[in-house]
């Protein structure tokens, strides 16, 4: 019954409920492969917009299509076929960046754009493909909101499957590639499950300078299986302990939810009510031996939601409701103390 009351005497007022009891998380970003601001404000200057002066050359034979089917052809080009034709002449310019599909993954996705790039995956995915991982909400693994991509597979997902998910599970290269010489295995299969790593700090590791190849685990371990002798309890030794918090960072890149409905790119919202629950209610919780209760709190304090997520979430958090009324329905500022984590060394 509170919470229906709440409901009401909440309704209309999201974006205040969202400012006074949610807050972004963007020290998840800090820890994956990203680019500095110095770094992105340029080429983002330099990727959105056509020249200003008019184009001096056309496109050859492809100028016999009409323009809408050439968009066409050019959303389904892969990434780093489009950035080709995107510096083929100021002509090819004027119609890339003029595609709104193209337009708003350079405004709102531009770190990923830019990480397929550097790590030599922008050949497996299409314009249009990036744009549809944009607009999908959830991961694909857990079904959580997702505001990362696993960049050798190219799917949605979230924090936590970044960090923990079977399908996100990630390898250097080396130590699959003497198993599969042996069941003369083409490297080149191998390759199309791989990326190539940027310099950086992941994860609060110390910065890595040596570029090297990662592949994403179980489809190196279907290739050995399929082809060639090795025993299931071999590949159990290959992999075990190999997995590791740099690996799977380096290989994963933030990616915001386009909302079609608002026109708005969400990074997900955490929860001040959750947050305050493991401080205040719980105070001892980081010192307790129970692993099911500390798991849970973690969860809950680093969950990420969409806005309406958040809503919906607010509607059965008592935490972010006395929060809400505390600030007078969003009208004063209450103190609250945010004591996640921050990156000092970014990449």
């Amino acid at each position: 019954m509170e919470s229906l009351e709440m409901a009401e005497n909440a309704a209309g007022q999201e974006k205040a409920i969202i400012r006074t009891c949610g807050y972004p998380r963007l020290d998840f970003g800090n820890l994956v492969l990203r680019s500095s601001m110095t770094e992105e404000e340029e080429p983002q200057q330099n990727l959105d917009m056509a020249f200003l002066t008019q184009p001096a050359a056309d496109l050859g034979n492809l100028e016999k299509l009409p323009t809408e089917l050439i968009v066409q052809v050019l959303k389904f080009l892969d990434i780093s076929t489009y950035f080709q034709f995107l510096h083929t002449n100021r002509r090819a310019r004027e119609l890339a960046t003029d595609i709104r599909e193209y337009s708003l993954i350079v405004k709102h996705g531009l770190q990923a754009f830019r990480a397929f790039l550097r790590t030599e995956t922008a050949h497996r995915l299409t314009v249009y493909e990036l744009y549809l991982c944009m607009i999908t909400e959830n991961c694909e693994f857990c079904g959580e909101f997702g505001g990362f991509i696993y960049l050798i597979t190219a799917q949605r997902c979230c924090y936590e499957c970044v960090q923990f998910a079977g399908e996100t599970h990630t390898m250097p290269l080396r130590f699959f590639t003497k198993a599969l010489r042996r069941g003369n295995v083409p490297l080149a299969q191998l390759l199309k499950h791989s990326l190539r790593t940027s310099r950086g700090a992941f994860a609060f590791e110390e910065p890595i300078m040596r570029r090297v190849y990662l592949v994403h685990t179980m489809s190196a371990i279907k290739l050995l299986w399929d082809h060639t002798n090795v025993t299931w309890k071999k590949i159990e030794r290959m992999t075990k302990g190999r997995d590791s918090p740099y690996t799977r960072h380096a290989a994963s890149t933030s990616l915001p939810f386009y909302n079609l409905e608002t026109g708005r790119a969400e990074t997900g919202i955490c929860c001040k009510g959750c947050h305050y629950k493991s401080l205040i209610d719980d105070p001892d919780l980081d010192n307790s031996d129970d692993e099911a209760a500390l798991k849970k709190a973690s969860e809950d304090r680093d969950r990420l939601y969409s806005e309406a997520g958040f809503l919906a979430h607010f509607a059965q958090d008592e935490r972010a409701q006395d929060l809400w009324l505390r600030s007078e329905n969003g009208t004063k500022d209450v103190e609250w103390e945010d004591q996640s984590p921050r990156v000092v060394s970014t990449s």
